[in-house]
């Protein structure tokens, strides 16, 4: 999709960004759940200024496109609003306009150039600084330093395989984990191990399934939960996501979907256990085939959602990006094309609330557990909700956010 081309005329200065990255801002309003279980980032002891990552790509008629990553200082932007820098924060105050990002002040995004569109981001546990950013079907990956806005290392995938989106720091850095994907029709794929530091390949072990997507890490690195998207022909290998044992490189146990229509492509886990997958229509479905939400509490069985089915209904496309509230047992996912972002409850899978948002995106939790960030629009703007009453906060939105990608992640570099 097209896109102005955003400057850097009223972006976050790298030197105030140093600033702020380097020494802290004093009182902590949000921050991310880097370093912490998956999904524990709902609750306190945030100890440095969170920050929203989020990729972005825009096209424009005289060149290449760019690409880029897109850093916002969540407690600039805090303070912009209680002191009125942002100026209708709620109507669209700042966005890209013409070529030109108008968010006023320094409250706008400090943006990274890339080589390529990324799709999903990996922080390193060990060095809260540097980030690994993947493509999805492609062959980009790089390591960003997000304090000083550099690449540090690009990455490149097996010969004759691509990246497919995602990828997973070991508990202490050492490893880098990374689905790719066998280039053509045929998705077959493999998790490869890098070495934290030099990036180079210390081996690969099987995802055990076809399609290999997000993964993410549990039981203190020790067990891999890999979705596994699932053949791309109507007879092939079904949607399933596994786990796997790092050490042995074992399969530990592998929950296979038992619809045929959908895929498991986006995966969240709580500290617990408990297990979110969301997915979209398979290749061979009707693009109009609404995507769907599963959901699996800790020890218990993998549960499509179908009800209430007039909202399942209005879930058309992709199921694209999922956060866990943990406190309030929330699971939050969006639907970009049904313009839709849904609130679910982890263990009775009902359907809390249902908000009509422009093509929401990225969703992620703050450290603090008091907001949902999305990122929505055609004008890409982030979208703060309050996680107790699941509505838009009226003074958190921020216009010009530059984040058109399928995730966001809330990060702190504590």
């Amino acid at each position: 999709m097209s896109r102005a081309r955003p400057t850097r005329s009223t972006a976050v200065s790298r030197r105030t960004f140093l600033q702020w990255g380097l020494a802290g801002a004093g009182a902590v309003w949000l921050g991310p759940a880097c370093g912490r279980a998956p999904g524990a980032g709902a609750g306190g002891g945030a100890t440095s200024p969170g920050i929203v990552l989020g990729p972005g790509a825009f096209g424009h008629a005289d060149g290449e496109p760019t690409y880029l990553l897109s850093i916002v200082d969540l407690e600039a932007w805090a303070r912009g609003a209680r002191d009125g820098a942002l100026l209708d924060v709620t109507g669209g105050g700042g966005t890209l306009r013409g070529g030109t990002l108008t968010t006023p002040g320094e409250v706008g995004p400090f943006l990274v150039d890339l080589a390529f569109e990324a799709h999903g981001m990996a922080p390193d546990p060990s060095d809260p600084a540097r980030v690994a950013l993947f493509q999805k079907r492609g062959v980009g990956a790089c390591v960003v330093d997000v304090v000083h806005g550099e690449v540090l290392a690009t990455l490149a995938p097996t010969e004759g395989r691509e990246f497919y989106g995602h990828g997973v720091f070991s508990p202490d850095g050492a490893l880098l984990y990374a689905t790719e994907s066998a280039a053509g029709d045929l998705y077959a794929g493999v998790v490869v191990v890098r070495d934290g530091r030099s990036f180079a390949v210390l081996g690969e072990c099987p995802s055990f399934g076809v399609a290999p997507h997000d993964c993410a890490l549990r039981d203190d690195g020790r067990t891999l939960v890999v979705a596994n998207g699932g053949g791309r022909e109507a007879d092939g290998e079904a949607p399933c996501v596994s786990y796997v044992d790092t050490t042995s490189e074992t399969l530990v146990e592998k929950v296979v979907f038992d619809a045929p229509d959908v895929s498991a492509g986006h995966l969240a886990l709580t500290y617990a256990g408990d297990l979110v997958v969301v997915g979209a229509p398979r290749p061979w479905m009707p693009p109009e085939n609404h995507g769907a939400v599963s959901l699996r509490p800790s020890g218990g069985a993998l549960e499509r959602l179908r009800e209430p089915a007039d909202v399942v209904a209005r879930m058309i496309g992709e199921s694209l990006s999922v956060a866990i509230h943990e406190p309030s047992r929330t699971v939050a996912v969006t639907n970009p094309r049904a313009d839709l972002l849904t609130f679910w409850h982890l263990d009775r899978g009902e359907l809390l609330s249902a908000l009509e948002i422009d093509s929401p995106r990225g969703v992620a939790t703050s450290l603090d557990g008091s907001h949902f960030v999305v990122s929505h629009g055609l004008d890409p703007a982030l979208q703060l909700i309050d996680t107790a009453t699941r509505e838009r906060v009226s003074w958190g939105r921020l216009p010009g956010a530059c984040t058109t990608g399928s995730h966001i992640m809330v990060h702190a570099l504590a």
